[in-house]
């Protein structure tokens, strides 16, 4: 349920959802894990508008039992994720924003799950980058093999400009990213990444596109990476999208 309250340029959406049943989640060896989960998850966002400036942020809160299907284990949850972006638009055709995230990793406490992944089953993916998460048109290619994110969680914190003119829109980020806990390994630097999208609209509501990202890999996936000769991941696709 979501309850949107509208104060002047700001919109608070206060939202809660129930969730009991069974889901599979992949871990980064390939494992299958089955979790039964009766999770409670509240959430905040917030929204504002002020001219050429913008705010938006949300929070989410996971808390409930959850049951490692394969091991037999049951634990308790409480764990969360938060995400901010604030933009400024210069121009009909250049915009800038900053962006920050953070969602929790396992700690030492066995008896309670804090991973923000583990908890909503992976089912929830936070930022805007290409690599790390997954968020390329071609999703589901970042660094899962070199990246537990089920067990380690994320900090991030970047920014991304877009230009656009006519039919031809480009879209460039960064964002440094660590892990946001050492239980895996202790060096949390995932490293600094940069994505570089362009797109031009061939018909109306379709735009062929080419994106890449490159990894500047931090200690942590050098030292996970360990199958690989190449340390510093590299994505980069292109295809023709259609809007309905």
């Amino acid at each position: 349920a979501k309850l949107p309250v509208k104060l002047g340029v700001m919109t608070i959406t206060p939202s809660y959802l129930r969730y009991s049943g069974e889901k599979f989640v992949t871990d980064k060896t390939g494992t299958v894990l089955g979790y039964t989960s009766k999770l409670n998850m509240p959430a905040i966002g917030l929204s504002l508008k002020a001219g050429d400036l913008s705010l938006d942020g949300d929070f989410q809160y996971i808390t409930g039992k959850q049951r490692n299907n394969t091991t037999g284990v049951n634990t308790k949850v409480k764990a969360y994720a938060s995400y901010v972006n604030t933009g400024y638009r210069a121009s009909d055709m250049f915009k800038l924003n900053l962006f920050g995230l953070y969602a929790t990793g396992e700690d030492a406490k066995s008896d309670t799950t804090t991973s923000f992944q583990t908890a909503c089953m992976d089912e929830i993916e936070v930022g805007p980058m290409f690599i790390i998460n997954d968020n390329g048109n071609i999703n589901q290619v970042g660094v899962t093999t070199e990246y537990d994110k089920i067990t380690e969680g994320l900090q991030m914190a970047g920014f991304a400009s877009e230009f656009k003119i006519a039919k031809l829109t480009a879209l460039g980020q960064v964002a440094y990213a660590r892990t946001a806990s050492k239980k895996v390994v202790k060096d949390r630097a995932l490293g600094t990444e940069i994505d570089l999208r362009l797109s031009y609209e061939v018909a109306p509501k379709t735009a062929l596109w080419v994106e890449g990202a490159y990894l500047a890999a931090g200690k942590y996936i050098k030292t996970v990476n360990t199958t690989s000769g190449k340390q510093n991941p590299v994505y980069y696709a292109a295809g023709l999208m259609t809007k309905f």
